[in-house]
């Protein structure tokens, strides 16, 4: 296979992005809140970026004077959004919930699409919508409760969603951005300034719960700043330099079932029949919702 590399390396990143919700319970079960969790977090993120920002130096290419407000906004969207709902989301649900819902956002940038980009929506797209949508349906009344397949809390529902709808936001928010600046810079960025805010919510308690973090908890605490969020994104934004867009997104199918699969393996959470069908259908779904329609004359 061409590019073999690459397409492990992306696979090795999914499994990680899978692997995040699992960290992210294992520290709010063993006492750190989401806040201080979520701080934590981006102090790692902000250093890395910070340092390889600074390496660059005068190589580093800047945005123009007028488009550092939605900068801000989509780091706004990146960051603090996007991860307080994530972490707040899974103090009342499973991980493996929390992977499936979060794995909605492609639909949900579809429609966002259709809505801001006025990207067309094809009928492919809205049966893609529909097919997931009973997905969530299914997950939310019997498969995301707890181990018996109860109903989910609906207060962790609506939180843990504001996560993949603030990520739709921020991919369509950044459309216009990334043609602009490279990649790594406009996440460099974004995540800089989701970083800064997130550091204006410091309190003494974050202090304490950072001083008295385990070796182990810090582990998982770096794995989700170096390896989930720095290393994952330069990972992928390699990759769609090198492949086309459409291979690179297939990968992103494997997030919420390498979620699945190590809460099963590592928390012990159990992957109910309902759960598992959701799962399936919110794939499915995704898949239909991004199959681009052939133009005529287009190769194969």
């Amino acid at each position: 296979m061409r590019h073999l590399g690459t397409h492990l390396s992306i696979f090795a990143v999914t499994c990680a992005w899978g692997g995040a919700f699992v960290s992210i319970k294992y520290l709010l079960n063993h006492g750190m809140g989401p806040l201080d969790l979520t701080i934590g977090r981006f102090v790692i993120v902000g250093a890395i970026l910070l340092a390889i920002l600074i390496a660059h130096g005068r190589r580093n290419v800047w945005p123009m004077k007028r488009d550092w407000p939605m900068v801000a906004v989509v780091g706004i969207l990146g960051a603090p959004v996007y991860h307080l709902a994530l972490n707040y989301g899974e103090m009342r649900i499973t991980a493996s919930a929390a992977g499936v819902l979060v794995g909605t956002s492609p639909v949900l940038t579809a429609i966002l699409s259709a809505i801001i980009l006025r990207e067309r929506f094809t009928s492919l797209k809205i049966m893609g919508v529909a097919i997931a949508f009973v997905g969530v349906t299914l997950v939310v009344l019997f498969g995301g409760g707890g181990d018996h397949g109860r109903r989910m809390s609906l207060a962790g529902f609506l939180i843990t969603m504001i996560a993949p709808i603030s990520w739709a936001m921020y991919n369509v928010f950044s459309k216009p951005l990334a043609s602009k600046l490279p990649s790594f810079q406009l996440t460099a960025y974004t995540a800089l300034i989701g970083s800064i805010i997130l550091m204006a919510l410091w309190r003494p308690a974050t202090t304490k719960s950072l001083a008295t973090l385990s070796t182990s908890g810090w582990l998982v605490l770096i794995y989700l700043g170096a390896i989930c969020t720095v290393l994952g994104y330069v990972v992928w934004y390699r990759g769609l330099r090198i492949l086309s867009a459409t291979q690179v997104a297939v990968y992103v199918y494997f997030v919420p079932v390498g979620s699945l699969i190590l809460a099963r393996i590592l928390l012990r959470e159990a992957i109910t029949p309902f759960l598992a069908i959701g799962t399936a259908l919110i794939i499915g779904g995704i898949v239909l919702a991004n199959i681009r329609p052939r133009v005529a004359g287009e190769g194969g």
